[in-house]
Parts: C-alpha cells; structure tokens; sequence
C-alpha cells in the first residue's frame, strides 16, 4: 500500500538556520509552476511559486546546478543524510527549494520524475521564524486524504506519485520553505 512517513529528527537545529539563511539570500523567480498547460515554454499551469533548482539530473552523465554550487553540494549531503535516516538505497534525481508566502497556496500535483519507476520525494519544511500552530503551512497529501501539519525541520516521506500540495502560512510576510529531493530506487 500507498504509506507517507514523517521524520522529525534528522537535522540538527542549528544546521538547519544556518541553511535556511543561506536559502533566503539566493536567486529566486517564479518560474516553478505545476501542471504545467500550455507548450511549448509551459508558462501556464495550475500555480507560480518562487523556486530555485539546486539539483536538477538530466541523465546518468548530465547535472545541472545551482549557480551557488556550495549550496548544492551542501544540499546533495543532506540528501545522503536524509538516505542514510530512511534505509533506502536511493540515487538522486533532484533538489529544488520553493518560497511560499501567504496566498501561495500550492496546488495538487505530483513529482513524478520517471514513470514506472519507484521514486520517493522527501519534502522539508522550513522558515525563517518562529511558527505558531495555528500559522498554517500544512503539508497536504491528497492521494491519501491526510494533512501534516507544519513543523520546523520536518521531513516528509512520499511516492512521487502522490498528489500533493504545500500551503503557506497564513501570516503575512512570513515565508515557508520547502527543499523537496528526490530520489530512485536503484
């Protein structure tokens, strides 16, 4: 069966800051959109959010990077993190941070990157402050009908094919961070 999976205590707090200050302060635009509609440039679909592609494999030999290499290695280490955590013998497939602020709600979509092949997303939330409970910023799996609520450093387990969405805070000009790798089973 289908099974989502939260982790809670992969990271340490300070990395994690230390990371998400770095997150703050690189290129972001808003050419991250889901269900993409129209060709042949895809500029319309479903929503727009910031996002940045830190990771992005084209094929075995071809990877394309962040123009902040640091952070993509650093980010390629978390993935290797996030692997080791889960016990799966995973090869890496792509890292991309998004940027929500309120009114960004995400839309259902999937991360399927290779059809019939068995790929997980691990999605990471976080933020630049403190984040009440009742702030919002779920993360919400509609595939199984169930919502994650958002917690700082949290890491959530999915099959790619998953239909999925993250909301934002709703607090103005508060932003939530997602990074979302993913990764084959090889």
């Amino acid at each position: 069966g289908v099974i989502m999976k939260i982790y809670d205590n992969i990271f340490d707090k300070r990395f994690l800051d230390e990371y998400t200050y770095r997150l703050r302060y690189i290129g972001w635009d808003s050419s991250n959109i889901a269900n993409r509609i129209t060709w042949p440039y895809g500029e319309r679909g479903t929503h727009r959010l910031m996002g940045h592609s830190l990771f992005r494999r084209e094929n075995e030999d071809m990877i394309h990077y962040s123009d902040n290499k640091d952070l993509s290695f650093q980010s390629i280490e978390m993935f290797y993190a996030i692997r080791g955590f889960v016990n799966k013998n995973l090869f890496l497939q792509h890292i991309v941070a998004n940027l929500q602020f309120m009114g960004m709600d995400g839309t259902n979509h999937t991360d399927v990157i290779t059809e019939n092949v068995e790929e997980y997303s691990y999605i990471l939330m976080l933020s630049d402050d403190f984040v009440d409970a009742n702030e919002g910023g779920e993360f919400v799996n509609a595939t199984l009908s169930e919502t994650v609520p958002y917690k700082y450093g949290r890491v959530v387990e999915i099959k790619t094919s998953d239909v999925h969405r993250g909301l934002a805070f709703t607090t103005p000009y508060k932003p939530r961070y997602s990074v979302k790798f993913v990764g084959k089973i090889i």
